[in-house]
């Protein structure tokens, strides 16, 4: 279930309006509302807003290392970036700064002699999002 402050037609702080959709069409939902609720069991388990989603849960970039102390070292000291997470249990570090593009993370992990297993571009849809709650329980977020 969705739960949706803001409509193209009007705006719901013009208003002091709330519209409440429920939806199973999470493609559509990721485009218009600004705040969503997973409800799973008649029991509210996330509200969260869209840009917060986003922020935590975006499009990254996932690099496979074994070294993860040493990968996280190279981002943070040699490359700056400061948005990432490491994903021990999925051998991966997400990388969220979209400053930085796979040919400077390689470049990087090359000269600090840094193993990449692999390198790619993740997109995470707000169906990923909900999947993950449905199926993992509340929030720890």
């Amino acid at each position: 279930m969705m739960v949706m402050k803001r409509c193209p037609f009007f705006h719901s702080r013009q208003y002091g309006i709330t519209l409440l959709i429920s939806s199973h069409n999470l493609a559509e939902i990721e485009h218009i509302a600004d705040t969503i609720g997973v409800i799973r069991k008649g029991k509210l388990i996330k509200e969260a807003s869209m840009d917060e989603i986003r922020s935590t849960h975006a499009n990254h970039m996932e690099l496979v290392v074994a070294d993860y102390p040493k990968a996280a070292f190279v981002l943070e000291n040699e490359l700056k970036a400061l948005n990432f997470r490491v994903k021990e249990d999925r051998g991966a570090i997400h990388i969220y700064d979209d400053q930085l593009t796979q040919n400077d993370v390689i470049q990087a992990m090359v000269r600090s002699q840094v193993k990449i297993g692999a390198l790619n571009d993740k997109k995470q849809p707000l169906e990923d999002y909900f999947l993950q709650l449905i199926e993992g329980g509340d929030s720890h977020t």
